[in-house]
């Protein structure tokens, strides 16, 4: 056989037919190749505009949680009819992301009440704050929050307000007066140490540093840098608006975390929520300091509320008056400026509501008992603010030190200067501290009590979230 003849054309012919099925099969196998690439393309482009989609989606549900902790915040600090205008609000995020917020206002018994109606004082909120991001504001979430509304007089909604600068130390400890309402506010910075425990929110305008175990209750927000180190707990959401979060050494964090820039866990800390570090949002709302005047108009409210106004030039005799009170409601005013002092084992016997106003230094030592006879009463303390220029804090200072007691008092304490509290009562007190700075070392508690000071006017509502749910 060589190949000629029947057999060799056969062969011919299927060799021929072979090389043609190969050209054949190898296109199918193009085909189904380019099939798969362009399912595979679209696939990805399905998934890239869906994971797209949902980080908006993301980002609308931070826009409104956002909306949602502005407009409470913007409670605190305005009433009337401007609790009705829109509030609305841009989020610094990619894609942009914005908020907006509607309110319906409901008094003690749950009826619905007009926003800003003269001489009505809602009760309640019913929140609702829209978020939305991306180019056309296409993926939006909403969520519906129940507030609980408490009025706030003079900006004087806080357990401790610090203008300038707040540091806390050693055991102290903030109860709140209903929940977790014992805020801390400043608009300067705030350090924490040694075991300081707060039922309530942190609020800071700078930044603020926390170390040595203790706990917040609520939520921590600051402008500046957050640093926590050294075992405490926050049991609520951390935010700094500008700047980092740094974790250190044991910290937990039950809720979320965000960061205007970066957020560092070191050594066992850890956060339970959601981290969004990157990511820029507002600052707490800025609260003023409160600015308690005294002239005539102030005057005669505190004796509309039916105190009796006792002047005093000099602190001598405003101290034997004090030391020996009659029954009754009084205002010890006290000027020009003196230093106002008790010494060891002194004891104050208050028989009615007592207000200590002074343009001079207020201080005591060396276990100062200062007890409510006959009674519960409220005891003031207040340097006032001067009705002219910024003050001036040579004298203006209020000190209480070395186990200093109140017993069946709320005491409320005011000084646009100093305020100093230090080696003072374990057992507790009632009340809030307001001051230019504050300092509280070395074991104390505070109850805190929002006391109602003639003469203020109602500027704001402090809100107590019941619910929150998207809707």
């Amino acid at each position: 056989m060589n190949g000629t003849g029947f057999f060799g054309s056969l062969r011919r012919r299927l060799s021929g037919d072979e090389r043609g099925m190969a050209l054949i099969v190898t296109m199918l196998v193009l085909m189904v190749v380019t099939a798969l690439s362009i399912a595979t393309v679209q696939l990805a482009l399905h998934n890239t505009s869906q994971s797209a989609f949902d980080k908006k989606r993301d980002l609308a549900l931070q826009a409104a949680e956002s909306g949602l902790d502005s407009y409470v915040n913007f409670l605190r600090s305005t009433s009337g009819s401007a609790i009705c205008d829109p509030f609305t609000g841009t989020i610094q995020s990619k894609p942009a992301s914005t908020f907006s917020v509607t309110a319906q206002f409901y008094d003690a018994t749950g009826a619905t009440v007009t926003c800003g109606a003269p001489g009505v004082d809602p009760d309640s909120a019913l929140v609702s704050s829209t978020g939305a991001s991306g180019a056309t504001q296409n993926a939006s979430r909403t969520l519906e929050s129940l507030v609980n509304l408490k009025e706030i007089y003079a900006g004087l909604g806080q357990a401790i307000f610090s203008n300038d600068g707040i540091t806390l130390a050693n055991r102290l400890t903030v109860v709140g007066d209903v929940g977790n309402d014992g805020d801390i506010y400043t608009n300067g910075n705030l350090t924490m140490s040694n075991n300081v425990s707060v039922q309530g929110n942190v609020y800071s305008q700078g930044s603020a540093t926390i170390s040595n175990s203790g706990s917040i209750n609520a939520d921590i927000w600051a402008t500046g840098a957050i640093i926590l180190n050294n075992n405490p707990v926050v049991y609520g959401n951390v935010k700094s608006a500008s700047s980092s979060v740094d974790l250190q050494n044991s910290t937990h964090v039950l809720g979320n975390v965000r960061a205007g820039t970066s957020i560092t866990l070191a050594n066992n800390s850890q956060i339970d929520g959601i981290q969004t570090p990157n990511s820029p949002s507002e600052p707490p709302p800025s609260v003023p300091l409160p600015q308690l005047l005294w002239n005539s108009g102030v005057q005669q409210s505190w004796q509309d509320n039916g105190y009796t106004v006792q002047t005093y030039s000099d602190c001598a005799s405003a101290k034997s008056f004090i030391d020996n009170m009659p029954v009754g409601d009084f205002v010890v005013r006290i000027t020009p400026a003196c230093s106002l002092t008790w010494a060891n084992n002194s004891t104050i016997n208050i028989r009615g509501n007592l207000a200590i106003v002074t343009d001079g230094d207020v201080e005591t030592t060396n276990q100062t008992n200062i007890n409510a006879v006959g009674g519960e009463f409220s005891f003031f303390v207040i340097v006032p603010y001067p009705s002219a220029g910024s003050p001036v804090c040579t004298s203006g200072n209020i000190t209480f030190s070395n186990n200093t007691s109140l017993t069946g008092l709320e005491t409320f304490v005011y000084s646009p200067c100093t305020v100093n509290y230090g080696n003072n009562n374990a057992g507790g007190w009632n009340g809030q501290l307001v001051g230019g700075v504050v300092n509280i070392t070395n074991q104390m508690q505070l109850n805190y009590r929002p006391i109602s000071v003639p003469s203020a006017t109602l500027t704001g509502f402090k809100s107590g979230i019941s619910f929150i749910r998207e809707t």
